[in-house]
């Protein structure tokens, strides 16, 4: 029969916590580990191992001995102390036991210590689960390639090897355990001075990992992403922050998006000891708090901080409303980031830490008071795939010379978008030009005039054609400007270069065009890309707190909210979305002259409009 354990209370101010004592080998699988337990202070404490592990199937339990009682505890937290190597004498903190999980106090208290414990440890075990099946191979490989490492390197090795397959399986399986995803493993990775990773009976080495999840080959995007943000965190605490500062409580959450907790709080706890604000945003962890006023007061906190309507920007994609109706709009959930957010609002988002001129706090009656600059309004946007494909008039009647202007412009500005300009250093401006202006009339009459990969681009060359600038749109304007210089640009070997670089251009913005997003033009038929609750009239800005493009719109009393960003180009790294700050110095922007700052008064009680 089991029972629980009678803890003794803990003298906080002596920065006390508790440790298992292993009684006896914990090898023998036919009786129940045995374990003391003993209280000791983090000021000076004795030699000891640390834990971490995935808690598992909590409803799945075995029985321990802890000072002559059995205890029920998970069956992963006993796989991993019997598979730990530890022998009778060796003290060890695992936090299903070490904390009284019943005293609420009691955990908020040791959740803050957790980075101290495990900087401390002599050791850190980490304990990935059992060995077997494709595993083997990737430990096997991994093992040989330790002993050729001074030759060859890991990605080398991988790849020069005769069976890659059942080794990129067996990697896959290890990088793919659901240990990674656990949020608390990060602080415990990072904060450790020697750690020993085990899979079964092999031992992995942390960095070599790392490198592995980045080079693999059809490894899922969130398993590489979590890899990714382990491995930011790891080298933050082990490199120091004299160079680098550390990440602020905004980035970390962002960066462990994807991780995940039991208690959605500890989606926030688990990051405290990681970030150059924690302390000052989350003072006191608190697990009596209900997760939406942690989560409230979390946004309301890092909105008095920091960019404010970059966070109106995140509450669109993750609102808490819609796990806790009572929420307010601009309240962030951050639990649910992972499975929320588009790439561009990732790349454009850590923040700036410092509240810039112009904003003034604290929110008075869900209203902010800030600096602004205009760009334009939203002239049209596209209804595809239903639009219209009537012509507004017939393409022959173009002025040569006015189409010309036209299809330059819209050169310049897919080129810009696309963070393309190198293009134009290899291939003449108008054969760029000619090349846009040919594929755009191909995709009207949908048949392929030269080689080049019709399928690809067709569907964002409609989309793009179907806008209108003046009295045309812009497939007619390709239309007219290839019958006028057919004859002078002749060379179908330009026209080819300019088609492939075209493919690039155009799937680039095409891979934008996710999200429900759409094609818009703003003013003199400037192409760019909105959110599926973006209306014609709605005005583009450049707010000082906001590194990407505000999509704003006016309510009666001349307040403005925010309806979500807009696209001005993708960034050089093709994940992000153009800052508005860089767009707006970029070579060829039309938009060079933006008028000045005014005032403006965001109303964030309908920062998430229907």
């Amino acid at each position: 029969m089991t029972t629980s354990i009678p803890y003794e209370q803990l003298d906080f101010g002596r920065f006390e916590t508790r440790f298992l004592r292993v009684a006896d080998s914990i090898d023998d699988l036919s009786k129940p580990a045995n374990f003391n337990l003993l209280t000791a202070s983090l000021n000076d404490p004795p030699r000891y191992n640390a834990l971490s592990y995935f808690w598992g199937d909590v409803s799945k339990t075995e029985a321990i001995e802890v000072d002559g009682v059995l205890v029920d505890v998970s069956q992963s937290l006993v796989e991993a102390l019997r598979n730990s190597g530890m022998q009778p004498g060796e003290l060890v903190w695992a936090d299903a036991i070490c904390i009284n999980q019943t005293d609420l106090y009691e955990k908020a208290n040791q959740v803050r210590s957790m980075g101290i414990i495990y900087s401390k440890a002599a050791r850190t075990i980490a304990w990935l689960g059992k060995s077997g099946g494709c595993s083997e191979n990737a430990l096997s490989f991994l093992k040989t390639f330790r002993k050729t490492s001074d030759s060859i390197s890991l990605t080398d090795a991988f790849r020069l090897h005769r069976r890659p397959i059942p080794i990129t399986y067996g990697l896959q399986d290890i990088i793919m355990r659901p240990y990674w995803e656990r949020v608390w493993i990060i602080q415990e990775i990072s904060k450790s001075t020697n750690l020993a990773i085990l899979c079964g009976e092999s031992q992995l080495d942390l960095d070599e990992l790392l490198e592995v999840s980045h080079h693999l080959e059809d490894l899922p995007e969130r398993n590489r992403d979590i890899m990714s943000a382990i491995a930011k965190f790891h080298s933050q605490e082990q490199r120091g922050t004299v160079d680098t500062p550390r990440m602020s409580l905004l980035e970390a959450l962002l960066e462990s998006r994807h991780h995940r907790a039991t208690d959605p709080r500890d989606k926030i706890y688990a990051l405290l000891g990681l970030t150059s604000d924690g302390d000052d945003i989350v003072p006191s962890p608190s697990y009596t708090n209900s997760v939406e006023s942690i989560f409230e007061n979390l946004t309301a906190a890092i909105l008095a901080t920091t960019r404010p309507t970059n966070l109106l920007l995140l509450a669109g994609w993750a609102p808490l409303r819609l796990k806790f109706p009572h929420a307010s709009p601009w309240a962030v959930d951050w639990a649910d980031l992972g499975d929320s957010l588009p790439p561009w609002m990732v790349s454009e988002l850590p923040l700036e830490r410092q509240v810039p001129s112009g904003i003034e706090l604290p929110i008075r009656d869900s209203k902010i008071r800030s600096k602004g600059k205009y760009i334009g309004t939203i002239e049209q946007i596209e209804d595809y795939p239903s639009g219209s494909k009537a012509k507004v008039s017939s393409a022959r009647r173009l002025d040569s010379h006015e189409a010309a202007v036209v299809m330059a412009g819209l050169r310049n500005n897919l080129v810009n978008a696309a963070s393309s300009t190198e293009f134009l250093e290899g291939t003449s401006s108008d054969y760029l030009s000619r090349g846009l202006a040919r594929m755009l009339r191909d995709a009207m009459t949908g048949h392929r005039s030269e080689k080049y990969n019709f399928d690809a681009t067709v569907d964002i060359l409609e989309r793009l054609g179907s806008l209108v600038k003046g009295r045309f749109r812009f497939d007619q304007w390709g239309e007219g400007y290839d019958i006028h210089v057919r004859a002078s640009l002749a060379s179908k070997s330009d026209f080819g270069a300019s088609s492939r670089q075209w493919e690039d251009i155009l799937t680039k913005i095409d891979n934008l065009l996710e999200f429900g997003n759409r094609l818009a033009t703003i003013h003199d038929g400037f192409v760019i890309i909105v959110g599926s609750k973006a209306r014609v009239g709605d005005k583009v800005y450049r707010v000082n707190h906001s590194s990407l493009p505000v999509i704003l719109r006016e309510n009666p009393n001349g307040e403005l909210f925010i309806v979500g960003e807009a696209c001005l180009g993708v960034n050089e790294d093709l994940r992000g979305w153009t800052p508005a700050k860089d767009w707006l110095r970029s070579p060829g922007c039309i938009l060079e002259r933006v008028p000045s700052s005014r005032t403006i008064i965001l109303d964030l009680g309908k920062c998430t409009p229907e």
